[in-house]
């Protein structure tokens, strides 16, 4: 869930057009630590669309039982948006600073978890007798390990079910940025990166469904990195191949992917409701068919020149507003909406009257007060532990 976009330049400033106001440079200046790939709008709005399928499937699963499938957009925006970052990196600088790395998306991640994660634990306190220390331990360790903390012993708060997907979020940054340099140091970048990372998603592809094949349980499938990380493999090597395509083969592509909006939209409506996260199909073939790849497809047809419905669409103030507090509604709608559902024993309609609104003022006064402080505070280039790729 990363808060960098697509690159998008700026339009240049009439001659006769008075200079720009205070506002306009702090937003350049948020914009530049927030976005440091460019800022792109419909980038914003697939993240709001994403995020909101995967709320209406916590409200209640039967309005939109493939919901779920939506965790492989975010997956594959997380893979697209790391490797460009890291790509950008040692363009400018011709190094990528690890430890600046490191530090940006702990800046990006952790503060706004935190706060989370204390204001929930803290309801639990006031709320349950049998609450103790130990709580606090399983709730990080979840959110770093998850599924592994489970298998290794740990007991899970339901109230944070869904930080598995930020845990093999976690994961994936912390093991990725030196996997994707050791590639870059051996083949360049050059299509023999890009296909390389095609094929390691597709051998992850293979171990999935090798895994459904042979038994393995629907949570095996569904919550452990080595199981998901077919989706950010995709979008990294989205990220690889994009620059590779320049001038009129630019154009060209943008032209051919033009006519998949429409059936992408449509893919995704039927998506939402042709799997069960319980079923087999989803782990054999939905979450690469109907999930990942789609995903891919959409961001390139975002980040290409041209406009098409998906930009009419996406780049809605509405969805681009949701989509920039979109981390703060993942992470604060799923505690909300459980305690309203297991404490309150409230239904689903009063769930949504008062949850989602909650939810929305809670995400905000997250962005306001934290994320953007916490961005703001972060490295905006990368300066230490140097890796030259050759």
């Amino acid at each position: 869930m990363s808060a960098a976009g697509s690159t998008e330049p700026a339009a240049p400033h009439a001659p006769d057009r008075p200079a720009p106001r205070l506002q306009s440079l702090l937003q350049r200046d948020l914009e530049r630590h927030v976005y440091p790939l460019g800022y792109s709008r419909g980038l914003d709005g697939l993240r709001a669309v994403v995020t909101l399928a995967v709320v209406v499937f916590h409200l209640r699963a039967p309005l939109l039982p493939g919901g779920f499938v939506a965790m492989d957009g975010f997956f594959v925006l997380s893979g697209y948006f790391i490797s460009a970052l890291l790509l950008r990196d040692r363009a400018r600088h011709g190094h990528v600073g690890i430890l600046s790395f490191y530090r940006r998306r702990a800046a990006r991640i952790v503060p706004a978890l935190a706060v989370m994660l204390a204001a929930t634990l803290l309801y639990r306190a006031l709320t349950r007798p049998d609450w103790g220390w130990g709580a606090i331990v399983d709730a990080v360790g979840y959110s770093l390990a998850g599924g592994w903390w489970l298998m290794a012993g740990g007991t899970l708060d339901p109230a944070f079910g869904h930080l598995w997907s930020l845990a093999i979020e976690l994961q994936f940054y912390a093991v990725w940025p030196v996997v994707f340099l050791t590639l870059l140091a051996i083949l360049g970048t050059g299509w023999r990166l890009a296909a390389t990372i095609i094929l390691l998603a597709l051998a992850v592809w293979a171990w999935r469904l090798w895994a459904a094949e042979a038994g393995a349980p629907w949570q095996r499938l569904y919550g452990f990195i080595d199981m998901r990380v077919d989706s950010m493999l995709f979008g990294a090597a989205l990220a690889c191949a994009l620059p590779l395509v320049g001038g009129p083969a630019r154009t060209a592509l943008a032209a051919r992917l033009r006519p998949l909006a429409l059936p992408l939209l449509v893919l995704g409506v039927v998506t939402g409701y042709a799997f069960v996260h319980t079923g087999r199909a989803y782990y054999q073939f939905g979450s690469v068919v109907c999930g990942a790849l789609p995903a891919v497809l959409a961001v390139a047809i975002l980040v290409l020149p041209g406009t098409t419905l998906l930009h009419r669409i996406y780049e809605r103030p509405e969805l681009v507003a949701l989509g920039r507090i979109s981390y703060a509604i993942y992470l604060w709608h799923f505690p909300i909406l459980w305690i309203m559902r297991e404490d309150l024993m409230w239904q689903a309609g009063t769930r949504a009257a008062v949850g989602l609104p909650l939810t929305i003022l809670a995400a905000v006064t997250s962005y306001v007060l934290v994320e953007r402080h916490f961005m703001r505070r972060a490295p905006a280039t990368a300066l230490t532990a140097r890796v030259r790729p050759t």
